[in-house]
């Protein structure tokens, strides 16, 4: 099975995505926290993912896949969505 690559825009420190990470059993393919204080534990919650910082400076065409949504959740294909 395939894995849900998310990508985190204004991360923070990262609590709402240890929560999605955990509910939609994901991956973080990137996070975006120009904070230096939020950098450092992003880097320590999640080593293996690069920080790409400030949303204005990034060049998104080289920015590591993200999917744009869950392939596998049934609601989503049938117009459901939660919330």
């Amino acid at each position: 099975a395939q894995w849900l690559r998310a990508g985190s825009l204004c991360t923070g420190y990262g609590g709402l995505d240890l929560a999605v990470l955990a509910v939609l059993h994901a991956h973080l393919a990137w996070c975006a926290a120009p904070d230096r204080h939020a950098a450092r534990v992003l880097a320590a919650r999640f080593p293996d993912v690069p920080n790409l910082g400030d949303l204005r400076a990034v060049d998104w065409a080289r920015a590591p896949r993200a999917h744009p949504r869950p392939r596998r959740a049934r609601w989503w294909r049938r117009g459901r969505h939660p919330g």
